[in-house]
């Protein structure tokens, strides 16, 4: 996971997340290919904070 967070000005903050993840194996193994395709996935969430 990589976080940084900027602010854009006085009352306004800009937030992204990154994620990088990968399969979870079961107890014999195995990759649980149930939730996907069992490839490493990646996750990018954005926030923008306005306060007042």
């Amino acid at each position: 996971m990589i976080s940084l967070t900027r602010g854009l000005a006085k009352n306004v903050t800009l937030g992204l997340t990154y994620h990088h993840m990968k399969p979870i194996k079961t107890l014999s193994g195995v990759a649980d290919h149930s939730s996907g395709s069992g490839n490493y996935q990646r996750l990018l969430k954005t926030d923008l904070s306005v306060s007042f």
